[in-house]
């Protein structure tokens, strides 16, 4: 049976903002992304902050940032991976920004894609 062997770029790229967002609600802790079935479109992401390692995976990719751990969960990679994760802020608020190269269609809320 040949081994299955992810390439060793980083599944997900994260701006500075989002990095700046994660550090300040999230120091010294590990937010774990996601995705999950049901939704309006098929897919939602999902977002946990866990106070450490205990309730990952051994499949989970970890990302080591300066003030962070970046968990992404492993049975999700093949629907996020190449993902680019921003932060933003505006005069209607602030959010999350997903840009999933794998989404084939998504909702109004921006939270939900499908990927078939």
């Amino acid at each position: 049976m040949t081994e299955f062997v992810l390439p060793e770029k980083q599944a997900v790229t994260m701006s500075e903002r989002a990095q700046a967002h994660f550090t300040g609600i999230a120091t010294g802790k590990v937010v774990k992304f996601g995705v999950t079935g049901g939704s309006c479109a098929g897919l939602k992401y999902s977002w946990a902050i866990h106070n450490d390692r205990e309730d990952l995976y051994a499949d989970d990719e970890i990302i080591e940032f300066k003030n962070f751990t970046f968990a992404i969960d492993g049975a999700s990679l093949l629907f996020i991976i190449g993902c680019q994760i921003d932060y933003e802020s505006d005069i209607t608020g602030s959010r999350i920004e997903i840009v999933n190269p794998n989404a084939k269609a998504s909702c109004g809320c921006g939270e939900s894609f499908s990927a078939g």
